[in-house]
């Protein structure tokens, strides 16, 4: 079995956010051969599916196991191809917590945290702690376009990280990824919330190279969950962040928290 020094933890809101918004680095770990990649799945649990309006107003615990059930087949066919693990959580996303389906562009939660969620709040605590206590890489969503369920992941990470930090325990290297699509649809840069989160915390911009084209190409993974305007508007981000970095190929970015 790897060390912990070797480790690679993602702690993902929903199925496909790894492949959407660190796939290009996942590739490239792929490539050299880096093994002990776990993926902490957080809400599994879910009755949504892209371009299916109706379907994802029915709550009923048939189409919530039909759904769930090909969600996580599709993340773990992903997963496969890219040498990680899988560890699935079950907690209910947020339409399945009460949370309303909103559209800009396509569907997504954006409400403000319910006090519902305090619990879930605290488990990812006591779970995300146990990982930053390890001498390992720990990545998570940055948040941006504000969708429920990657800020409540989002802050527990955070929360945990200063928890441990206060006590001279955090040992791992933390690093924040741009949430995929959320990015291009709703602009880092007009996003207030993760602006200030990368300001109050120091977070350090490292962008790098990525193959654009084998990126795309996890996307097929997930039938059940991608729109086709997905491949248009990761390639833009891409090419955006090349130009910003005067480079020659297209670029992906992670915030890096230097503690």
């Amino acid at each position: 079995m790897a060390s912990n020094q070797n480790q690679i933890i993602f702690e993902e809101p929903h199925s496909d956010d790894f492949a959407l918004s660190l796939g290009g680095l996942a590739l490239k770990w792929k490539e050299t051969g880096r093994k002990n990649i776990n993926v902490y799945n957080v809400f599994s649990r879910s009755n949504y599916k892209a371009k299916d309006a109706a379907g994802n107003k029915d709550f009923l615990e048939e189409r919530i196991l039909s759904v769930t059930a090909t969600r996580i087949r599709e993340e773990i066919n992903c997963l496969n191809f890219l040498g990680a693990n899988l560890i699935t959580l079950g907690e209910k996303d947020a339409p399945l917590r009460g949370y309303e389906l909103q559209t800009k562009k396509f569907e997504f939660v954006n409400a403000k945290r319910d006090k519902k969620d305090t619990l879930v709040l605290r488990k990812l605590i006591e779970l995300y702690k146990k990982h930053l206590s390890l001498n390992c890489e720990v990545y998570t969503v940055l948040g941006i376009g504000g969708h429920t369920d990657h800020l409540l992941v989002r802050d527990a990470v955070i929360k945990a990280v200063l928890e441990l930090k206060k006590k001279g325990m955090l040992k791992a290297r933390v690093a924040f990824c741009e949430d995929i699509p959320y990015t291009e649809i709703f602009g880092i840069k007009s996003d207030k919330n993760a602006l200030a989160f990368i300001k109050k915390y120091n977070l350090i911009s490292i962008t790098y190279p990525i193959d654009l084209e084998a990126k795309l190409k996890l996307l097929n993974f997930y039938k059940s969950q991608i729109y086709e305007e997905y491949f248009e508007d990761i390639r833009k981000g891409a090419v955006e962040l090349q130009r910003e970095a005067n480079s020659r190929t297209p670029m992906e970015r992670i915030w890096l928290y230097d503690f």
